[in-house]
């Protein structure tokens, strides 16, 4: 199958409802996350004993919601969203939707549904999804542990992974991608395990690709702490300087999340399409995947199939 590159830039415009709707959602969860994180540490500083207690409750409790919102209610953007990006590299033209926030997400809560059936198995699918991968991940760099008699190899595969374990993170974008794209299929279950199989034998063609997304991240992140830690450093001293790097963590979050993961997003599938096409299926490695990973064998168990009728089917 013959794929569409997209550009970020592209990207960003023919997304921009769902850019819209995901900067609104993580507005009013920053919004929050600052009001508890400046009364926190107000706690923290004046309050004694039981205020830094109640101080660092309230910072905690504020990013366990964020991590809530981020988990339940954006999800079903984040869907529709990459299924958006995916019908351009699909087709090579910007999807025709709707616009409108109700709109926005009345169609990604259908784009799930329409490939899981319901929200709860996507959530169930994305977990399971993301944890194989990690676990695949750990097994193939077993496998290039061979490497370690060359002198400096051991600290490069050491580089090489904390590279693919940042970039890790939007490989589950790029697998619910593959769902999405591959309409033929209506077994998504199957379709979520060819699509872990294909990266596990694409992995090496996608890494300068993750160099740049880590790379990107780290750069952006470390900026913006900085910042933070150096403007209230000036104005407020010591203390201006630890409320300057709790604005700057709150800063840095949401811009990730609205920028910065959609920017990773893109390059991650686009290099995942790149990596993947033209190849077989190599349907040995679904034996050698379940062994290496229990939720990938999981995922497998779910297609009502076991592995040597996956193998036959392809």
């Amino acid at each position: 199958m013959k794929y569409n590159r997209i550009s970020v830039k592209d990207a960003f415009r023919v997304t921009a409802p769902f850019i819209a709707v995901r900067t609104l959602v993580y507005l009013v969860t920053t919004i929050i996350m600052v009001l508890a994180g400046a009364i926190g540490l107000l706690l923290m500083m004046k309050g004694g004993g039981i205020g830094i207690y109640l101080g660092l409750f309230i910072i905690i409790a504020s990013i366990a919601f964020s991590k809530w919102v981020e988990r339940y209610i954006l999800y079903l953007i984040k869907a529709g969203h990459i299924f958006t990006i995916t019908e351009y590299i699909r087709t090579g033209n910007a999807p025709q939707t709707e616009k409108g926030y109700k709109n926005v997400l009345a169609f990604g809560t259908e784009t799930v549904k329409k490939y899981f059936g319901s929200t709860n198995v996507a959530f169930i699918a994305d977990t399971l999804i993301s944890k194989s991968v990690n676990q695949i991940m750990r097994f193939l760099n077993r496998i290039g542990n061979f490497l370690s008699f060359i002198p400096g190899a051991a600290k490069l595969i050491e580089i090489i992974s904390m590279v693919l374990g940042i970039a890790l993170n939007y490989i589950d974008e790029a697998i619910l991608s593959y769902i999405f794209m591959h309409g033929e299929e209506t077994n998504s279950w199957k379709k979520a395990c060819d699509a872990i199989v294909y990266y596990g034998q694409s992995w090496k063609k996608m890494i300068k690709g993750a160099a740049k997304v880590a790379i990107s991240i780290i750069v952006f992140r470390f900026a913006v702490l900085a910042l933070g830690l150096f403007v209230g450093l000036i104005v407020a001293g010591g203390s201006g300087a630890v409320i300057g790097f709790f604005a700057g963590y709150i800063i840095m979050y949401a811009l990730n999340k609205i920028v910065i993961d959609l920017y990773a997003t893109v390059i991650m599938i686009n290099d995942y399409y790149a990596a993947i096409e033209g190849q077989a299926l190599q349907t040995d490695l679904y034996a050698k995947f379940s062994k290496a990973s229990s939720k990938f064998k999981e995922l497998i168990g779910k297609t009502n199939q076991g592995v040597e009728n996956i193998e036959i089917a392809n």
